[in-house]
């Protein structure tokens, strides 16, 4: 692999970090169909202040359901489990190592934010908008995505779907 400096435009693939807080997202079967040739990650955080307050069981079972989802939805994918205080900490540690040396994830798909149920580590839309600002500050193209739940087969079509490209500077301004 070339480093992304000398890559041309018209060899980039996406390749995926999506950070969801549920095995069970309809994201995960999504994601995999977008990378198309590239690297693709699932990635969680469990918050707690200390490593010590997470019983080695819960976290054990986390990382079991995560790669039980990769294996039976048979998506090429590696997961990680990380420990945090905050869900934007966890994140950024997500995003500055997930990936295999030079194959890194370029597009970070976070589920939209929403006040009645979380598909995200994130308490506060504050917290969410600034996890959003860490990855576009990282070089990342940043995905937001909503109603995935609706889709029924990601080969046959999608149904009601809302997908969010972000690359721009001045969307991030503006979600300040």
């Amino acid at each position: 692999l070339k480093p992304r400096e000398q890559q041309h435009g018209k060899l980039w693939r996406p390749s995926v970090l999506l950070l969801a807080s549920s095995p069970q997202s309809p994201l995960v079967q999504a994601c995999n169909y977008l990378k198309r040739g590239g690297i693709y990650v699932v990635g969680t955080v469990i918050v707690a202040q200390h490593i010590d307050d997470v019983s080695r069981k819960e976290l054990q079972e986390t990382e079991e359901a995560w790669q039980e989802t990769v294996a039976s939805s048979k998506v090429k994918a590696f997961s990680q489990v990380l420990v945090s205080p905050s869900a934007r900490f966890g994140y950024h540690g997500l995003m500055t190592t997930a990936g295999l040396g030079a194959l890194a994830p370029n597009t970070v798909v976070l589920p939209l934010w929403r006040n009645d149920h979380h598909d995200t580590a994130c308490s506060s839309l504050s917290e969410y908008v600034h996890v959003m600002r860490d990855a576009y500050a990282l070089g990342k193209n940043v995905v937001v995505a909503c109603n995935f739940e609706a889709v029924v087969d990601v080969e046959k079509g999608w149904q009601s779907l809302c997908l969010f490209w972000c690359r721009s500077e001045q969307v991030f301004k503006c979600l300040n």
